[in-house]
């Protein structure tokens, strides 16, 4: 793997690291909550779903992120099938 090509695999999950490290930073400054753990907890739910909304926009076209969404898919099926017998 050239190291073009190496960059562009992992650009997107480094823009995505500093935006989650930007908005943590933006939580702390600008929403300061008297506990500290329930500021970690609001924080840290708001940029996984910020993280997790960005990656799937990001790798919705990715064809091996479509096969781990189908096993997910799969396994979660099955558990389902499992369970009701």
């Amino acid at each position: 793997m050239t190291l073009g090509k190496y960059a562009r695999f992992n650009l997107p999950f480094l823009g995505l690291f500093l935006l989650a490290s930007g908005l943590y930073s933006l939580n702390l400054h600008y929403f300061p909550v008297k506990t500290m753990w329930l500021q970690n907890a609001a924080g840290a739910t708001g940029i996984l779903a910020v993280l997790v909304i960005g990656f799937l926009i990001i790798f919705r076209n990715n064809v091996y992120f479509k096969r781990m969404l189908d096993r997910c898919r799969h396994s979660l099926s099955r558990q389902k099938k499992l369970t009701r017998t």
